[in-house]
Order: structure tokens, then sequence, then C-alpha cells
């Protein structure tokens, strides 16, 4: 059993935090993010380095956001499908974006084109490859 923002969460358990209104999914192992997990904040609790890898946008995925958090000692690293596909950090494009000193670090992205992720807002510290 872990906790999140206070609350007992059980893996794979998805609930309510009435902080953000957002639903949280708590996962251990790297994981391939879906459209499915549009709204939901992704939350990686590892001690090991583990990977979110994110979809091939297409221009009916613009819009959607998604919301990552790190919460344990593992590097978190954020990485795209695909060649043709970039993450953008608002400066470069780049392959990934990992969370390697920060355990309390969290992302958000958005897809603002076909083949195109943005990061919206992040807190802690991320760094880009």
């Amino acid at each position: 059993m872990y906790s999140i923002n206070g609350q007992e969460v059980l893996e794979g358990a998805y609930l309510l935090d009435c902080n953000y209104e957002q639903k949280q999914v708590l996962k251990t192992d790297d994981y391939t993010v879906t459209v499915n997990d549009t709204g939901f904040t992704l939350v990686m609790n590892s001690t090991n380095n583990k990977t979110f890898t994110l979809f091939t946008p297409t221009a009916a995925d613009i819009g959607k956001r998604f919301t990552f958090a790190n919460i344990n000692t593992g590097k978190l690293t954020i990485a795209v499908a695909g060649a043709n596909v970039q993450l953008n950090n608002g400066t470069a494009a780049t392959g990934t974006m990992y969370s390697d000193t920060d355990y309390t670090a969290a992302l958000m992205i958005e897809v603002t084109a076909a083949l195109k992720w943005t990061v919206i807002s992040a807190s802690g510290t991320w760094s880009t490859t």
C-alpha cells in the first residue's frame, strides 16, 4: 500500500485527489501511455529507473493533457515513441525528459499538433536529452 497526498492507495487503484480533482493511477513499472490515460495523473513509485513511453499523437489528439509524477528514488523518464515525434520543452524538441534527483517532480504535457507534445507546466527538476 502507498500514500499519495496523505491518502493510502493500492497499486493500480484510482482515487480522486481533492487538491486537483484529478484521478491518479499508481505505477511501479515501465508503462506505455495511451489516449485513454487523458486526464489522469500517472504516478511512478519505484526505487528503480522506470519509463513512461508516450504514444504517437495525431491531429485528433490535439488538446489532450497528461500529467506525470515521480514519488520515489528511481529515475523517471518520459520518452516519445517514433523518430518523428517531438517532446518540446519550449525551447527545443527532444526525445526524452527525465527526473533524476527530484523525487517529488511532476510534469504536465499536452498534444499541440500531430506528432508534437508540449510541456504545459513542471515542478521539480526535469532534464532533456
